[in-house]
């Protein structure tokens, strides 16, 4: 209806905007209130007449008001999605962090700068705590059974602060690991993990590990014989 009233500088009648939309005198009339109301228009009466004025500049505040509203919706979402990109990378570069320089090198200094001391395992290996003094007594474990551990990252995907790595780990077996002497031999196993990082802080861990397959390379587990 705005448009048919916006297309000529003069009034335009109520009547040919009827004809136009083909719609009841009291629907209508409610349509034409509600636009007066709103002061979008002014309703012109000469005698039984009536017509309809648009009122160009309080329709052009509103656009104009409309406009800017919809832009600073544009912003902040692209806010929000910039802040969570930026975020997700970094946490994932936390727990690259920590796989590279404490499992892969051993530099536990490091180590103490990104676990948080409140930090929880919640699939703890057997033998150790699930807290932050058993994720480092695992690390040292697995450096000294293994002392050129070190992981080949396949993927990463962030999910807010929760990180999901697909990875590979290598090493050489020159010290006992559970309980198998050690044998010098190459070894490799997959683990799927999620690590929580939490203002630069790992904070929680998940995860699972092809470990039988890493004893059988060992000569630690003899599949069963076929029945």
């Amino acid at each position: 209806m705005l448009q048919e009233v916006g297309t000529g500088e003069a009034a335009t009648s109520f009547g040919t905007l009827r004809r136009a939309h083909r719609i009841s005198a009291a629907t209508f009339s409610h349509h034409t209130r509600e636009l007066e109301t709103a002061g979008l228009v002014q309703i012109v009466r000469e005698g039984k007449f009536a017509s309809l004025i648009l009122r160009r500049d309080v329709v052009r505040g509103y656009l104009d008001r409309l406009s800017r509203s919809i832009d600073k919706s544009i912003d902040l979402k692209e806010v929000t999605q910039m802040s969570s990109i930026t975020s997700s990378e970094a946490a994932k570069a936390v727990v690259r962090r920590n796989t590279e320089e404490v499992q892969g090198k051993g530099n536990f200094d490091v180590f103490e700068e990104l676990f948080a001391d409140n930090f929880i395992d919640h699939t703890p290996q057997p033998g150790t705590t699930p807290n932050k003094a058993g994720v480092r007594k695992l690390y040292t474990y697995m450096r000294t059974a293994f002392p050129d551990f070190h992981a080949e990252i396949h993927w990463q995907l962030a999910d807010g602060d929760r990180v999901t790595t697909y990875k590979t780990y290598h090493g050489t077996h020159e010290g006992r690991f559970s309980g198998v002497a050690p044998t010098h031999r190459k070894m490799h196993f997959e683990t799927v993990d999620v690590m929580r990082v939490q203002n630069g802080k790992i904070t929680d861990h998940w995860g699972v590990g092809n470990l039988l397959s890493l004893l059988q390379q060992i000569g630690g587990w003899i599949p069963p014989a076929e029945i």
